[in-house]
């Protein structure tokens, strides 16, 4: 059976020999977790992109977030009057 895995920022097409709810078997034998902080197989190729890019999204987001935040610091900062 085809899976997909989404890792860091490319998708790769795996044969699998099977799979539980929590694993998957690779070809060579070995048992790989089907999710994980660094990846993740999907059972198609869109859904794994749509994870790299929903994770992507949500890392751009977070860093604007930051960035506003270091500019409000930054204005006041600037702001600031000897007394």
């Amino acid at each position: 059976m085809i899976k997909y895995l989404a890792k860091f920022n490319r998708v790769e097409k795996l044969e699998v020999t099977g799979e539980t709810d929590h694993f998957v078997k690779l070809l060579n034998g070995r048992k790989e977790a089907k999710k994980t902080d660094w990846s993740a197989y999907f059972d198609s190729f869109d859904d794994a992109k749509n994870s790299l890019v929903d994770k992507a999204q949500n890392r751009v987001d977070s860093l604007r977030r930051q960035l506003e935040t270091a500019n409000g610091e930054l204005g006041q900062i600037k702001g600031i009057k000897e007394s």
